[in-house]
């Protein structure tokens, strides 16, 4: 379990980057044995709801808090833990009652995108993974 005091040089040296803040969306870590989720706030809000959404996803499938960084410096990242919150995370935004709501009242990508404060890009997969269109025609 990677503690606050654990990665917080490294953390903060990142961070403060440029790569860092172009990169960076959000991470869980642990502080006296809690999560915490940090996050990008320069990204749109849109955006910011789908980082928190996917950070939260990994409490929810109870995915350890691992190390930030590698011995090499490099992000850390588990696969298969990352897939699983790409797919839980966005459903937490937009259920498929959500995107069937959308598609019964023939919302635009961008009207939804706005009702649900997430972004089009989203928006448009929960539509298409939800079949939500298809499912009301």
């Amino acid at each position: 379990m990677t503690e606050f005091t654990d990665i917080a040089p490294q953390a903060v040296q990142y961070l403060s980057s440029q790569k860092g803040q172009r990169d960076f969306s959000g991470v869980t870590i642990t502080y006296a044995g809690e999560r915490w989720i940090i996050h990008n706030d320069a990204n749109d809000p849109g955006r910011q709801a789908a980082d928190i959404a996917h950070e939260i996803a990994h409490a929810l499938l109870q995915h350890p808090v691992t190390a930030m960084f590698q011995s090499d410096g490099s992000r850390s990242h588990n696969k298969e833990h990352e897939e699983e919150a790409n797919w839980l995370g966005p459903t937490l935004l937009v259920s498929d009652e959500a995107a069937l709501f959308a598609a019964y009242n023939r919302l635009s990508v961008g009207d939804a995108a706005e009702l649900y404060g997430v972004s089009r890009d989203l928006m448009q997969m929960r539509l298409n993974v939800s079949g939500a269109r298809k499912r009301v025609a």
